[in-house]
Order: structure tokens, then sequence, then C-alpha cells
């Protein structure tokens, strides 16, 4: 019994779309298992490590999440990169829209928190603890 043409084109199509569509289970796994160590981070959740094990899982688990996503924001930029050469301005104008609009919300959901936290009444000192913590992990 031999396959109808139609059904030949059809799969071949599935197998090209498949292929097209650039799929990383295992970045998709590592970002799922990372962002739970960021809320771990930002909840404080071993905040008082009461042994060295609990002390190297904080500093030396945890605290790979934002390499990771660093790396792996890079490494998915250079793919759409290099099937669109022609289009890096575009692309780049894409991403930093991504990137930046959420990070300006947060920024500014914030800051009458850290205006009311701030010690003293210097604005020198409110602004320097903004970029501190816009820039460095407290």
């Amino acid at each position: 019994m031999c396959a109808k043409r139609e059904d030949i084109v059809k799969n071949e199509s599935v197998a090209v779309t498949n292929l097209e569509k650039d799929k990383y289970e295992m970045i998709d796994i590592l970002k799922f298992i990372f962002a739970i160590f960021v809320v771990g981070i930002h909840t404080h959740i071993m905040s008082n490590p009461k042994s060295t094990y609990q002390w190297y899982i904080l500093h030396i688990f945890f605290r790979m999440a934002v390499p990771f996503f660093f790396i792996a924001s890079g490494f998915l930029f250079g793919k759409k990169y290099i099937k669109n050469k022609e289009n890096l301005k575009e692309i780049s104008k894409m991403q930093i829209k991504r990137l930046l609009i959420p990070f300006m919300f947060w920024m500014l959901v914030s800051l009458p928190y850290v205006i009311i936290t701030t010690k003293g009444n210097n604005i020198l000192e409110i602004v320097l603890k903004i970029l501190k913590e816009a820039i460095f992990y407290p």
C-alpha cells in the first residue's frame, strides 16, 4: 500500500515546521528550576542557614540562577540574530522593550518603599540606595 502524495507533503511540512521552531527542552527545565531558586532568594527562604550545607545550597546553587538567566538570554538572543542577521536593529529594539519596560515598572513600584525605608532625609542617600539596589543585589 503506497502513501498518497498529499500525505507525504503534509508530513514533510510538519517536520519542516518542527525544525524551524527551535525548542530547547533542557533550557526550559532549567528556567523552571532556577525561577524557583530566584523566588527562594527573594523570599529569604534560607536567610539564616543553620548548617554549612544550607549555606552552600544558598550561596552556590541558588546564586547560579541569575547568571543562568543572563547566559540563556544571550544564547537565545544570539539564535534570533543568526536567523535574521539583517534585522539586528529591530531585534535589539524589541528585546530592549521587553526588558526595560518591566524593569522600569517595578522600579517605580518599589520607589515608595525605598524612600520610606531609607534612613535620613538626604536625597543623595535615597538616590544612591536606589542605584545600589537596582544594580547590585542587596
